[in-house]
């Protein structure tokens, strides 16, 4: 469906007027970042995240990113509704984030603060950005084995089953304090 509107879309614009090609641009675009999961398009991505298992959340938090992302960047983009976009991401992920318990959810909403990295880091450049994507799947890998060994939904789950082993604790915590921004 993503490709049909892109192969469409191309071949429309040697005929359409300039508000009309910007137009479906916004359009294709919106569809984009909604798939990603990104403010203001983001209210579906931490329900669904919530009833997902561990390795499928994997899957929606990394892989899942990967077409849309390259679609935009292959895409002529409105530089203002990128910065909308990207702001609305850095604060919706910040706020939404306080007072959750749900692993999965704080995750969800990490990812959303993390799209708008990457879509700064894809206006810059794409290895700018590949460099990042990697660096960001293999964290996200790493905390999410890590849920899923110590069987962990919640903070309180999490916190007492890894009171016993200190060094998936330590890995967490750094793992954790660089998916919030602090390097490795």
């Amino acid at each position: 469906m993503i490709m049909f509107s892109i192969i469409s879309m191309l071949m429309l614009t040697e005929f359409l007027p300039p508000l009309m090609n910007s137009s479906l641009l916004l359009i294709m675009n919106s569809a984009l970042l909604t798939k990603l999961g990104a403010a203001p398009f983001h209210f579906w991505f931490p329900e669904v995240m919530e009833g997902l298992n561990w390795m499928n959340c994997l899957i929606l938090l990394t892989w899942q990113k990967i077409a849309p992302m390259i679609l935009i960047m292959n895409n002529y983009f409105n530089i203002k509704f990128m910065i909308f976009i990207i702001m609305s991401c850095l604060i919706v992920s910040t706020l939404m984030s306080f007072n959750q318990t749900s692993l999965r959810k704080i995750m969800a909403f990490s990812s959303i603060n993390h799209i708008s990295w990457m879509i700064c880091a894809l206006l810059v450049s794409f290895s700018i950005w590949l460099i990042y994507l990697f660096i960001y799947i293999f964290i996200n890998l790493n905390i999410i084995l890590i849920f899923k060994y110590s069987n962990s939904f919640y903070l309180n789950q999490m916190m007492n089953n890894l009171n016993y082993n200190k060094t998936l604790k330590l890995s967490l915590m750094i793992n954790f304090l660089s998916l919030g921004g602090l390097p490795p």
